[in-house]
Parts: structure tokens; sequence; C-alpha cells
């Protein structure tokens, strides 16, 4: 058994309302998870969530074009943003 587990959320597209670099906060009472992924990307880039000034960073991206993912839990009233970051092969 799962215990401190949140079931009653579902997953929603914010792709309209969410942009790079800019600093976001989950008041929504409960954990969130944030998923970021981008295709056709340069050359070995990597996406990153910064949660509180922790950073998580996904899968890097090889030669172009390629694609990079990341995906994390932000606690309640914890903020959070996402970005990209070049890397070197």
């Amino acid at each position: 058994m799962v215990t401190g587990a949140v079931t009653s959320q579902t997953w929603t597209n914010e792709t309209a309302s969410r942009r790079f670099y800019t600093n976001y906060t989950n008041t929504t009472g409960q954990p969130i998870e944030v998923n970021v992924a981008i295709g056709n990307t340069p050359n070995y880039v990597t996406s990153y969530i910064d949660i509180a000034g922790t950073y998580v960073f996904g899968t890097p991206a090889g030669t172009s074009p390629g694609a990079t993912a990341v995906i994390a839990t932000v606690p309640n009233n914890t903020t959070y943003s996402a970005g990209l970051m070049n890397g070197t092969s």
C-alpha cells in the first residue's frame, strides 16, 4: 500500500500558459508533477526543472534534431521553473 499518495489529480496540458525561465508557485494544496518534453532540439540540449533552487535535469538530446524530457514532483507552496541548457558532445 502506498501512503500519502495523491490520487485525485489528473494531468493537464499547460503549454499555452507556461513559459521557460519564468517562476511559478504550486498553490494547489498538494504536490504536483511537472513534465517538460521538447522535440526537435539543437545538439546536446538538456531540459531541467528548478524546484526552489534544486535542479532536476532531464535526458540530454543527442545530435540534431533531438529530444529532451524531464519530470519532477513540486511540493505545495514551492516555486518552480523550467528551462533548457546547452551542453557539449
